[in-house]
């Protein structure tokens, strides 16, 4: 069906291809392949005491900033860390209502739901 010459012409067009792919693609060799996060700033549990049930986002950033880290997927989870080494994890389901603040300890893994009031 194919000669032996089309299939030459068709390992050239590959390799071409190939060769092109890859030169198009950007390498950034200085990029570092994973981030230290530490605690970025002195906040502290205190700094968190105005947090309601039903608050936006932006509100919340309003007061303390934006968050650390953003660790949801399907939900937002955004983590604040504080000064004593835990995270606060403020839970939304769409980022106009706060559905539940979860301070975590990574030292031991343990979890409390902290109980707010709602707005």
């Amino acid at each position: 069906m194919f000669s032996k010459s089309d299939h030459s012409i068709w390992q050239i067009i590959f390799v071409c291809f190939i060769m092109f792919f890859f030169s198009s693609c950007k390498f950034d060799e200085g990029a570092p392949t994973m981030t230290v996060i530490t605690p970025s700033s002195g906040r502290n549990l205190s700094d968190f005491t105005f947090l309601k049930l039903g608050m936006s986002y932006d509100e919340i950033v309003a007061h303390v900033g934006l968050s650390d880290d953003d660790i949801g997927s399907g939900l937002y989870i955004f983590v604040y860390y504080l000064s004593d080494g835990r995270q606060l994890h403020l839970s939304f389901a769409s980022l106009d209502n706060l559905a539940a603040v979860f301070l975590y300890n990574p030292e031991d893994g343990t979890q409390e739901q902290i109980v707010l009031d709602k707005r």
